[in-house]
């Protein structure tokens, strides 16, 4: 970890094409200059707590939350995420 770079959890969906888009978010934040660590990867209750939490409460400046398109609500012209 390089104190020196501002860090950035990033969270999103756990389907595929979200987890590539996640990581392709995170190395353009990199080529900025920012330290940035998505949550797709930790799943167990403990690499969420001992992990990601850690991440979240100690070791981030930034959250962004990328939010995605989901299934079109019936009766609406809204869709979920």
């Amino acid at each position: 970890m390089n104190e020196d770079r501002a860090r950035v959890f990033i969270s999103c969906g756990q389907r595929n094409d979200e987890r590539e888009i996640a990581q392709r978010v995170k190395e353009m934040l990199e080529k900025l200059g920012f330290e940035a660590y998505v949550a797709v990867y930790d799943q167990t209750l403990r690499s969420i707590r001992e992990t990601v939490f850690e991440h979240l409460l100690n070791q981030t400046e930034y959250f962004l939350f990328i939010d995605f398109c989901r299934e079109k609500i019936k009766g609406k012209t809204k869709w979920r995420g």
